[in-house]
This record gives structure tokens, sequence and C-alpha cells, in this order.
């Protein structure tokens, strides 16, 4: 069975992630109005806790979701690594019968294993940085509560490997939307009615059933500041990645079925397109947010000019690199694992240095992780992925632009017949 990615899969995706991100936009000017800098600073610090938690996850959602992807395409073998050749026009339902148990058996016992370690060294890691919890309000049962949240969401984030990996975006999409709506009516009104912080994490807890350690030498309102930066950075990041994820499926179909040319333009065609919607959004943070934050009056605003201009470079790079990986990863190989723990070591090791012996504050912060993946991630994996798709970078920026022209010549022509 082929997976046909059509233009409602890709609008649908688009409306979920602006859905998301306008969610984003309601809530945000209301918790940076009604909220503490510490209570901002507090916010952002379990996010990336969360996100460090959420590394448990070790690759398996978009391994489950090419499995899924070389099922529903006629899959009769799943290989260590490479493709099967061995496929037919038939689902193999008892293979995906298997491969959905093992899911859910995988997701449950990471989902346990990151309620441990949150309600536990997080814990204590929230306390020392709360000041044994006395400097934001309710922080203990906020916590708590956040927990269980990241227990849920990564238990059921199977679901979303599932649906996309069948090719279907739309109904993963549309599943997206109605969260994020009742995360927003739910975080809106428990804002108004004062909860403060206790509303984001009682709105992300209930919505889904229908900054790394740098805080041990940062102020939380420092914290702050660096976590508004990385949450509009991956707003615009994520915006960026939603058409190549959205025909990542697609990427996954044509190496079953062999048609190399349709690969390389599928490929070129969703970076090219992504790297363009980043460069537009980039400068959208470095010049309309700034003015914004203070029209709303926020208490907590950007770092300095120099430390967002080097992040969302930074993050360009990760994200072009984290594109290849997915890329590689679509003929079932994982090459990039070791290169990338190894890199997440360093980057926290030399963290540490920098925020414990020098005075760079930030900054270092931003340029050690900067440093270590363009030591060898940056280059690694789009040289890969160039090599094996025999491309040059010239011509893979070439076949990227045409595309995406050819793809808006295409829509405009269909808006005027409809005109």
């Amino acid at each position: 069975m082929g997976i046909d990615i059509t233009r409602k899969d890709v609008t649908w995706s688009y409306v979920a992630k602006l859905f998301q991100i306008g969610s984003g936009l309601v809530t945000l000017p209301l918790i940076l109005h009604l909220l503490t800098s510490e209570e901002v600073g507090m916010n952002y610090l379990m996010l990336t806790v969360s996100s460090i938690v959420g590394l448990m996850d070790f690759g398996f959602s978009p391994q489950f979701g090419r499995n899924f992807t070389y099922v529903n395409s006629g899959a009769k073998t799943l290989c260590r690594e490479g493709v099967s050749n061995e496929s037919s026009s038939d689902v193999d339902w008892h293979l995906m019968s298997v491969l959905i148990s093992t899911a859910r058996y995988v997701y449950r016992r990471l989902s346990v294993l990151a309620l441990m370690v949150m309600l536990t060294f997080g814990t204590a890691y929230i306390w020392y940085l709360t000041e044994g919890f006395t400097n934001v309000a309710n922080s203990l049962p906020i916590w708590i509560l956040y927990s269980f949240s990241t227990y849920f969401n990564i238990y059921f984030s199977y679901y979303s490997s599932l649906l996309t990996g069948s090719g279907m975006i739309r109904e993963s999409s549309q599943a997206a939307i109605l969260s994020k709506s009742v995360y927003l009516v739910l975080c809106t009104i428990f804002l108004l009615s004062g909860w403060g912080l206790f509303a984001v994490v009682a709105a992300n807890f209930i919505a889904p059933f229908a900054f790394r350690y740098i805080g041990f030498f940062l102020p939380l309102a420092t914290i702050g500041s660096y976590g508004l930066l990385t949450q509009l950075t991956t707003i615009v990041t994520g915006i960026a990645n939603t058409l190549f994820v959205t025909y990542l499926p697609k990427v996954s179909n044509l190496r079953v079925s062999g048609d190399r040319t349709a690969l390389k333009k599928t490929i070129s065609y969703t970076m090219v397109t992504g790297q363009i919607i980043l460069l537009a959004g980039a400068l959208g943070i470095i010049f309309v947010a700034p003015p914004l934050l203070s029209l709303i009056k926020s208490s907590t605003q950007l770092p300095s000019l120099t430390i967002c201009v080097l992040y969302i470079l930074i993050m360009s790079l990760e994200l072009n690199h984290s594109e290849c990986a997915s890329v590689i990863s679509t003929d079932n190989r994982v090459p990039y694992v070791v290169p990338s723990l190894v890199s997440g070591g360093v980057i926290v090791a030399m963290t540490f240095v920098v925020l414990r012996f020098t005075t760079l504050g930030l900054l270092g912060v931003v340029l050690v992780q900067g440093i270590v993946q363009a030591a060898y991630n940056n280059w690694r994996w789009p040289l890969w992925v160039f090599r094996e798709l025999d491309m040059s970078v010239g011509e893979f920026y070439r076949t990227g632009i045409i595309s995406l022209y050819q793809s808006v010549s295409s829509l405009w022509k269909s808006m005027l017949k409809r005109a």
C-alpha cells in the first residue's frame, strides 16, 4: 500500500502547527504579564528538565514511525538495519498488530522510568533552584503535577508514530489541534482566575486526555530570559520543520519503492522550503519580538542581540543536521546515535566548566553548544545525505528551489481557477 501525501495533509499539518503556535502566542502575553519572573523562570526550567527526560525516548518514536510506514507499504519483515526487499501490495496485519503491541510495551516502561526520574532527581533539582520550594508559590505540587503530565505525554506518544507512520497525517494534525484547543481554553481561564504558574501546569496536564542544569549557576530571571528565546526559536524551527516531517513517511515509502528521482526531489524540496521559512522567522525574533515584549510590558525580556543571533544560528544548523539524520534513518540506519550521545555528554561537561569557572554566563552556554555540534554533527550528516543522494550542495538547493517554485505556481494556478 503506497502512502500519498496530499495537499490536504500538508494544509492540516500547517494548520496544526500554526494553531500550536497561536495558542502559545495567546497564552505567552498572559504568562509574561501575570506571572512573576521567578514563576516564568521555573516554567522554562520545567520545560528543559522535561526535555532532558524526553531523551529517554532513545529514538524509539521515529523508529516505530518508520516501521509503521514499512508495514503499511507492504513490508513482510522488519530488518535490524536496512529495508527488506520482500513486500506486497497488502498490509501484513499480524505484523502490524505485533508492532503496535511492542510500541505499547516499550512506551509503558519508558513513561514509568521518566516519572521515577522526575519525582526523585527532578524534585531535588527543583528544590535546590527554588530554595527549598520557597521562592515560587506551590512549587512542589506544581512540579509533581507536571511530572505526571510528562508521564502521560510519553506513554501516549506512540499514537502519533502510528498515525504519521500510517500516512494519516491529517488525522494526527486534527488530534493535535483538539489537544491544543483544550489547553488554550483551560490555560487562559486558569491564568485569568489567578492560579499563577499552577494554571499552565494544570492545563498541560488535562489537555492530552481530550534548561538544562544551568539553573544551578544562573538566577531564575536569567533562565526565564533564555527560556523565552528558546521557546520562540522552537516555535520558528517547528514551523520550518513541519513540511519535512509531513513528508517523512513519503521518504520512507520512496525508499521501499526505489524511486530515487522522487526521493531527491522530496528531500531537497522540504528541507530548502524549511530553511527559507526559518530565515523569515529568525528575522522576526531579532527585529519584531523585542518591541512587542516592551509593548505588553513583559517583566521578562530576550537576552542580548549577540546571544539571540548566535543561538538562532546554532539552532538552524542543528535543525539542518537533525533533518539529515532523519533522512538517513528512513533507510533504517541510525549511525548518528553514538555521536549524538557523545556530543551531548561533552556539551553537559563543557557547560558546567564554562558556568563554574568563567564569567561568560549565557554566552558561554550558547557557544559551547555551537562549537561542539560544529565539530562533527553539523557537517557529518548533511555530507552523508549529499553523498547518498549523489548530489552536490548546489544541485540540492537548485532542485529544492525549483520544486518550491513549481509547488507555489501550482497552488497559485489552482486558486485562480477556483476564483
